[in-house]
């Protein structure tokens, strides 16, 4: 039930507060999500990237300071964590898969 919590919440189409601790949560618990996820779940990783830089973007267009906004430093968290997270799903059971995944991660 864990995890089906946290995919609704990295799922989400509007940007939640909780996703930071849906990322740390699959992170910590990578070795437990079932095989079957993993394609989607890295899809899914690699939208909210595109996502987050999205936002970011249109950020910067919005501010000329020199000084980052907050929304920009959790932007760049958010997309930190996204990658920590594919990672330690790709460290464990996930290097099997990684020759049978076609699409770029």
């Amino acid at each position: 039930m864990l995890f089906v919590l946290y995919f609704r919440i990295l799922k989400a189409p509007k940007r939640t507060p909780l996703l930071p601790a849906a990322l740390l949560g699959i992170s910590k618990f990578a070795h437990l999500v079932n095989v079957d996820f993993f394609k989607d779940l890295l899809s899914t990783l690699r939208t909210l990237i595109a996502r987050e830089d999205a936002d970011s973007e249109t950020a910067e267009s919005e501010d000329a300071e020199d000084v980052p906004a907050v929304d920009e430093l959790a932007s760049i968290r958010h997309r930190l964590l996204c990658i920590v997270t594919a990672f330690e799903l790709l460290s464990g059971q996930g290097m099997l898969l990684l020759s049978y995944i076609p699409e770029r991660i």
